[in-house]
């Protein structure tokens, strides 16, 4: 399964023959975020380059354009495969003075269908040129192919590649009930969701599209919303959260993260409480929904020390402040920890949700110095020395790594002074690997350098 943006904008398209770009003056576009280019002859346009292959996550080209004047136009989006490679031409016209929504099925590539239907004002869609393989293709352009008397000028909106997750719902027919609300979804259209930071990534799978998850980063606060789910199956629908959460971790360092989940989806609570995420409230009705109302449960994950300050609070919000309270003040001291081993060489490149798996596979203990550790047990030393045998090891290094290769580690572990280490059963971390196979193929790649 792999992952890609929703939609992959192409900018800093070059100019073709004549094609000229009018400078913005006073008034705006009449399409959102447009651009208004003048062509001269066939021929004329614009081209984008781009990584080779960067188009097959996706199935449509699409564009807003519009053309000014009185006189007809034929246009081409040309995708070409290299220097000298296979050349794909999808061929149309525009009805002027109205607004045309270019929609280019990236699956008539394959030349099996010569003609498509006109939608509105773009004009008898046509399939030209040779068969192309969208894993090759590293170029496109927007041409003219012919035109009247005049130079043509016409309004267009950045040319974008995207995954239509529209078309994914109607395919689906009557999605799973709704389990992740977050008060924006995709119909609203990409472009008002990127207005408010929001984002959508698309899981695939063999050339199919299994489903997608929405989410919004606010970069003041540091936190990441995730606001829509949509997928079938129970294991998508796992994996979407996951790669989110690790996203969220890694790319915008983000110190909370949350969700809003219904009530009546049990399963999906206990995969986000699964990943570190704590309830925060109930709240009985708070969403309608497709004329129902739903009861959520709130929910966060906190990746920041725990530091409120002073509070001053009425009885009754000291009544909810001690319930809720004391689960986030746990699982910040757990972050702290598992910050403080990332560096370790048998946690070598894992994700920081990968590290608070492993945590929480195991369990972290205090031995005091001249104090024991059970036998036939995994130990990374976080803080303090042990002492197995001859051996002894120090803060971010490991005892019994050759336990998950069969070896038997019997010769209980000694702590030097006071010692903090993080204990895994070999049951527990088969457990974890199984259930992640991506973060045990890393560990036991790691604890193998360390025999």
């Amino acid at each position: 399964m792999t992952f890609v943006p929703h939609d992959m904008i192409f900018v800093a398209p070059a100019l073709l023959g004549g094609a000229a770009v009018e400078p913005r003056m006073f008034a705006e576009p009449p399409i959102a975020g447009g651009t208004w280019l003048q062509v001269r002859g066939p021929g004329d346009g614009l081209v984008y380059f781009f990584p080779m292959g960067s188009l097959a996550a996706y199935r449509f080209i699409t564009a807003d354009l519009l053309l000014d004047g009185t006189e007809g136009c034929q246009f081409a989006l040309v995708l070409q495969e290299g220097d000298d490679g296979a050349t794909f031409s999808f061929q149309f016209g525009l009805l002027n003075q109205c607004t045309a929504r270019m929609r280019v099925p990236l699956s008539a590539t394959d030349q099996n269908r010569w003609m498509f239907p006109r939608e509105g004002a773009w004009l008898k869609p046509l399939c030209n040129g040779e068969r192309v393989r969208l894993d090759r293709v590293d170029r496109m352009a927007l041409t003219v192919v012919r035109h009247g008397l005049h130079p043509v000028r016409v309004c267009l909106s950045p040319l974008t590649a995207t995954a239509l997750l529209r078309v994914l719902k109607m395919e689906q027919g009557g999605l799973s009930e709704t389990e992740i609300f977050g008060g924006m979804h995709l119909d609203e259209g990409i472009p008002r969701l990127q207005a408010h930071n929001g984002s959508y990534v698309v899981a695939l799978e063999g050339g199919r599209t299994l489903g997608a998850l929405g989410f919004v980063h606010n970069e003041r606060n540091g936190s990441v919303r995730l606001v829509e789910l949509i997928a079938q199956e129970p294991a998508v629908k796992g994996t979407l959260v996951r790669w989110a959460v690790e996203h969220a971790q890694t790319e915008y360092d983000a110190q909370v993260i949350e969700v809003d989940v219904s009530a009546y989806s049990p399963r999906m609570q206990q995969t986000l409480y699964a990943m570190g995420f704590l309830p925060t409230a109930y709240i009985p009705g708070m969403v309608l929904h497709q004329a129902a109302r739903y009861d959520v449960v709130k929910f966060a994950k906190l990746n920041a020390p725990w530091d409120l300050g002073h509070c001053e609070l009425t009885e009754n919000s000291r009544k909810y402040f001690d319930l809720v309270v004391p689960a986030f003040i746990k699982a910040a001291a757990e972050h702290e920890n598992r910050l403080r081993v990332l560096e370790t060489p048998v946690l070598k490149d894992l994700t920081p949700f990968e590290v608070y798996l492993v945590n929480r596979a195991g369990a972290m203990i205090d031995v005091p110095q001249g104090g024991g550790l059970e036998p036939d047990t995994l130990c990374l030393v976080v803080d303090g020395a042990l002492r197995s045998g001859e051996r002894v090891a120090g803060k971010g290094e490991v005892l019994g790594a050759g336990l998950v290769f069969g070896a038997r580690h019997d010769t209980g572990a000694v702590a030097l002074e006071n010692s903090r280490v993080v204990a895994l059963t070999k049951a527990g971390l088969e457990a974890v690997c199984e259930a992640h196979p991506r973060l045990g193929l890393k560990l036991y790649r790691n604890l193998a350098a360390l025999r």
